[in-house]
C-alpha cells in the first residue's frame, strides 16, 4: 500500500505534463506538421547601398522574372530595392523581397566576370551559385564586400566600375576599389 501513492501522484504529473504540452504545441497535438516556416518580417528587408555611388542595388524594372539582372539605381526604397539576406551556416540567400528569387551567378560561371541574376532559391546549402559571403575583413562598421561562393569567392560590383543608374553588377577578383563594398 506504501507504493500505491508513488504511482498515482506520478501517473497524475504525467497527465498534467501531458496538458501542458498541449497547450504549448496545439498543433503538435492536433497531428499538424510543427515544422516553422520562413517568414519575411520587415526588420529583415534591407536597402544594399553601394559606397563608391551612394546608389543602391536595384532589380531591373522591378523585374520578378528567372534571370533578371539587378543594376545600380538611386536609392528611393521602393520594391524593387528591397533584399533579405537568409543565413545559411556563413553564408547567405540574398533574396528579393519582391520577386522571392535568390541572387545568383549566370550559367553558374566559375570565372571572373559572371553576371549577376536572380534565380529561384535553392535553399539547401548545396548551390554554391546563390551563396553568398560578407566579406568584413579591414572594412569600416557595417561595410562589406558580397563574395559569391561558386565563383570562387569574386565580389559583386557594378559592371566596369560604374556609377550611372543602369549599371548592372558582375563579379571579379577583390580590388582595394569601394566600387565592390557594399553596406546596408
Amino acid at each position: 500500500m506504501g507504493a500505491e501513492p508513488t504511482r498515482c501522484a506520478f501517473a497524475g504529473m504525467l497527465t498534467a505534463l501531458a496538458a501542458g504540452l498541449a497547450l504549448l504545441v496545439p498543433a503538435a497535438s492536433a497531428g499538424a506538421s510543427v515544422i516553422p516556416q520562413a517568414t519575411s518580417r520587415p526588420d529583415d528587408v534591407v536597402l544594399i547601398q553601394n559606397v563608391a555611388t551612394g546608389k543602391c542595388l536595384d532589380m531591373t524594372g522591378d523585374s520578378k522574372s528567372e534571370g533578371a539582372e539587378p543594376q545600380l539605381w538611386t536609392c528611393n526604397g521602393n520594391e524593387q530595392q528591397r533584399w533579405e539576406f537568409d543565413a545559411v551556416g556563413s553564408y547567405y540567400l540574398v533574396v528579393d523581397d519582391a520577386s522571392g528569387l535568390c541572387l545568383s551567378i549566370s550559367g553558374n560561371d566559375t570565372q571572373p566576370g559572371g553576371e549577376v541574376i536572380q534565380w529561384p532559391c535553392n535553399q539547401s546549402g548545396g548551390d554554391a551559385w546563390e551563396l553568398w559571403q560578407k566579406q568584413t575583413l579591414n572594412m569600416p562598421s557595417g561595410q562589406y564586400r558580397l563574395a559569391n561562393l561558386g565563383d570562387g569567392l569574386d565580389v559583386m560590383q557594378p559592371s566596369g566600375c560604374g556609377t550611372a543608374n543602369g549599371t548592372k553588377m558582375f563579379v571579379n577578383v577583390a580590388t582595394d576599389c569601394s566600387d565592390n563594398i557594399w553596406h546596408t
